[in-house]
């Protein structure tokens, strides 16, 4: 089976369409023309006999006309490199046999030839404006769903001796010793006969020969021009097999008539036989069988006509093109590392590996939903894992956490640990405000506030400003003094006096007690005071209002330590599923984790970075948890072995600074389909081996990649991704969640109580006025009147 792409280079666009066809089915002649002398012997030859070459056009029952070349077994290699030399953007497929008559009843066919000597050539692509096998495929789509049609060429080389009597017949003709070309005898005859006369009669023939124009000398130079040429002796076999009888008669006229397009006026056309359901024509069709009795013989120009591969401008519905090509990868590629999956050439299939050093320069994946991008981070997951490596995965959806569960060794399984906030009954804690490194302190606020910004603006652009930057920068750099403090705290500062008191104790930034104790205290006078500490709360209101968020982030102390995590290589598996948490309160979760981990990696610049084991880290729509430090963590987390692996779905997710940041730094890329309004940013990463069309068109689970190679990016191949690992444990799945939760998780009844009482060092509310605990806090956390 080939298949060629469908689309049209802009250059060629610009050229008339008339030369652009007759140029594209000239390389399907030159083609065709190094398929009439196969390499072979003399003995072959008396064993075999003439090499066989077969060519279908066949409409299929699944409603797809597909084009198929084929031939003898010793022939395969030789046919494939040919196809590939004169049509580099093929793609080439050993397809299983096929026939059309497997559920229908109704079968018609015949075969057609030549209705003159087979010296006089038919009309060719040279003289038809228009492609001549758009027709043929035109009829082979009137075709009804299960219905099926096949056009079939059956070619072998003629025979020197055959060549050599066309060769004479022609002569003859010219000469006029036989009814010329027109069939007749004409004024060409008869100066030939003349000529044997005498020689005064020959020079008076030759003047007048010398003086024939027009149509007639047409005719000679097309008779000359089709015996000097490769000639095949063809087979011409239609069929057409549907379930009503009608149909079968319907679609068997229609591709008949099409082949009256060959028609030369006083020279050949080609002349229908029918054989009805015939046992014979049948079991010659299937198993292709050369006769010479019903043969054609054709010049390479007449068969390139009647066969070559769709062009660009063939407007039939239904031909199979090829969807994108196939690339090699180079020679230089790793023997080791993790295996992102196959890359298959030409029938050559190898194995391509990650090397370890070249993941330290991240990886970035783009891909629309349901190509594979979830299937390839599976696969790197278990890889990883199962290798001992340090893995964090954070996943907005939670079915990837899910497979990756399944997957555990039950060696590792002690390794995991499970953040998952749908999990309300023991709520893991996450503190982004604690550190343990006093220099960091203003890194955790940094990414706090873009966080928090972030969200905001979400959510309305135009209220996030340089005023609620200030306030919130003030409330986080007093909050970060107090070990105990969290984000559900930052609107006490606003609200709650007594305790915005006791943060003031703290050693804090004198910049900051300022603020606090002049510019803060001088706001509250008046309407000013009301209206700014609203407009402040409001934003944070919808982050950290969330009873099941408030437990994760209002525990002061986190149940893991991000740090330990990656020099200790544990697993951290983050369930931040948006179905069940919502949009914001998900992205919000996962901003904090990411950054976190961030904050982590640049902590381990207190140990050689020899000694830093390397964690990977898995974000799945990325553009969702990342702020604008992540062009830090892209340039220095080499160095830092916080390997990042990046996917989402289309660039305009991402701010220009962020994207900018990713297409500077980021080492290996891969891109599965994408759509239209990607295609020509993301072509020129793959370019020049692979083009707009290429990107568009990507099957499921095959992808381009430009890999990192020992530092050098190397030249773009194509990738086909392996399925997901076979198999599972969901025994085991559920044995991991149970001891991570026991192990890391805390009783809700406990953490709320612990942030009421927490709440209640400043105005403690009677239980029986507020209903008590966490019904309070939720009631009363952003009241600010």
């Amino acid at each position: 089976q080939v298949t060629l792409p469908k689309d049209i280079a802009s250059d060629e666009r610009e050229e008339g369409v008339g030369e652009q066809i007759k140029e594209r089915i000239a390389v399907a002649e030159q083609w065709l023309s190094t398929l009439a002398s196969l390499p072979t012997t003399s003995f072959d030859k008396w064993l075999y006999g003439r090499p066989i070459v077969v060519f279908e056009i066949v409409a299929r029952e699944d409603g797809v006309i597909a084009f198929y070349a084929g031939t003898e077994r010793r022939y395969v290699d030789h046919l494939e490199k040919q196809i590939y030399a004169f049509y580099p953007e093929a793609a080439v497929e050993v397809s299983s046999d096929h026939t059309i008559y497997e559920t229908s009843d109704t079968i018609v066919g015949g075969h057609l030839k030549l209705a003159k000597s087979s010296h006089l050539p038919l009309a060719t692509y040279l003289d038809l404006e228009a492609d001549p096998i758009g027709s043929l495929t035109a009829s082979l789509a009137k075709l009804q769903n299960q219905d099926a049609a096949i056009i079939q060429y059956v070619c072998r080389p003629a025979t020197a001796k055959a060549r050599q009597k066309g060769r004479q017949a022609a002569r003859r003709t010219v000469l006029g010793k036989q009814k010329d070309v027109a069939g007749k005898s004409s004024a060409l005859a008869k100066l030939s006969d003349s000529t044997l006369k005498s020689s005064e009669s020959k020079q008076k023939s030759q003047s007048e020969a010398a003086q024939l124009t027009g149509r007639g000398q047409e005719r000679v130079e097309l008779v000359e021009a089709k015996v000097t040429e490769q000639q095949f002796d063809v087979n011409i076999r239609i069929s057409a097999s549907t379930r009503a009888a009608d149909d079968a008669e319907r679609v068997f006229n229609s591709i008949a008539g099409a082949f009256s397009q060959y028609d030369l006026p006083d020279l050949n056309h080609l002349n229908l036989s029918r054989v009805g359901k015939s046992r014979q024509f049948i079991r010659d069709l299937v198993f292709r069988v050369p006769r010479q009795k019903t043969s054609a013989t054709l010049s390479t120009t007449e068969l390139a006509s009647l066969f070559h591969f769709p062009l660009p401008t063939t407007a039939t519905p239904n031909i199979l093109w090829r969807g994108a090509k196939a690339g090699p990868a180079p020679a230089e590629l790793p023997a080791e590392g993790i295996v992102l999956g196959d890359n298959l050439y030409r029938g050559i299939s190898n194995p391509v590996h990650f090397a370890q050093d070249d993941r330290r320069r991240h990886l970035y994946l783009i891909g629309q939903t349901g190509t594979g991008k979830t299937t390839l981070f599976l696969n790197m997951i278990v890889q990883d894992i199962v290798a001992g490596h340090g893995v964090g995965v954070v996943d907005p959806h939670g079915d990837l956490i899910e497979d990756i569960l399944m997957h555990i060794p039950a060696e590792r399984a002690n390794d995991v640990i499970l953040f998952d906030p749908r999990d309300t009954d023991r709520p893991l804690g996450f503190n982004i405000l604690e550190s343990k490194d006093p220099a960091q302190k203003d890194m955790v606020v940094n990414e706090v506030v873009q966080i928090l910004q972030k969200l905001a603006a979400r959510l309305n652009p135009e209220s996030v400003g340089p005023m609620f930057e200030h306030y919130l920068r003030n409330a986080l750099m007093a909050l970060v003094e107090d070990e105990n403090a969290t984000l559900i705290d930052v609107p006490r500062m606003f609200v709650d006096e007594p305790f915005r008191k006791k943060i003031l104790q703290y050693d804090i930034d004198p910049t900051v007690r300022q603020f606090w104790e002049r510019e803060f205290a001088q706001s509250q006078k008046g309407q000013m005071s009301a209206d700014m500490l609203s407009y402040v709360i409001s934003k944070l209101g919808r982050f950290i209002g969330n009873a099941t968020v408030r437990n994760l982030i209002g525990q002061p102390h986190s149940s893991f330590d991000v740090r330990e995590v990656m020099d200790q290589q544990k697993i951290l598996l983050c369930n931040l599923s948006k179905g069940q948490l919502g949009d914001i309160n998900s992205d919000l979760l996962g901003f904090v984790l990411v950054a976190k981990i961030q904050i982590a990696a640049l902590g381990r610049a207190n140990i050689p970075e020899d000694q830093r084991p390397d964690f990977y880290l898995y974000l799945d729509e990325f553009q969702n948890f990342t702020t604008d430090s992540i062009a830090t963590i892209l340039s220095e987390a080499r160095k830092y072995r916080l390997n990042l692996n990046l996917t989402h779905q289309f660039t305009q997710q991402l701010e220009d600074d962020i994207k900018d940041a990713v297409f500077g730094n980021v080492g290996t890329i891969i891109s599965y389909r994408i759509g239209v309004d990607d295609a020509e940013f993301m072509a020129q990463q793959f370019e020049p081996v692979f083009t707009e069309y290429d990107l568009l068109n990507l099957d499921r689970f095959t992808a381009y990649i430009r890999l990192l190679i020992s530092g050098t990016p190397a030249r773009p191949f194509s990738l086909k991704i392996p399925p997901p690992p076979a198999g599972g444990d969901n025994q085991n799945r559920e044995a991991i969640r149970e001891h991570s939760r026991a192990t890391y998780g805390r009783a809700k009844a406990d953490v709320e109580q612990q942030i009421l009482e927490r709440f209640q060092i400043g105005t403690p509310p009677p239980k029986d006025e507020k209903g008590g605990g966490a019904d309070y806090l939720s009631e009363s956390l952003f009241d600010v009147s």
